[in-house]
């Protein structure tokens, strides 16, 4: 019962979050990867897709690295 533009949407997401949280590739090239031709409408479709803007995201994964404790050997 699911639109096929409703998968789309969630893939890219789920993408896009994974791109936010653990790499530092640029939101422009970000947007670019996932196929936009301007970063604007890239941030607007996540905000749409999430609630949430991809700079808050992005900043939200930096802190919680910060907190992480150091894991030798990995």
């Amino acid at each position: 019962g699911t639109s096929y533009t409703q998968v789309k949407e969630d893939v890219c997401a789920e993408v896009a979050l994974n791109y936010l949280a653990t790499t530092n590739i640029h939101i422009d090239e970000i947007a670019q990867l996932m196929g936009y031709a301007e970063t604007t409408s890239f941030r607007h479709a996540f905000k749409r897709w999430t609630g949430r803007s991809a700079a808050s995201v992005r900043k939200s994964a930096a802190a919680e690295l910060v907190g992480m404790p150091f894991a030798p050997g990995l």
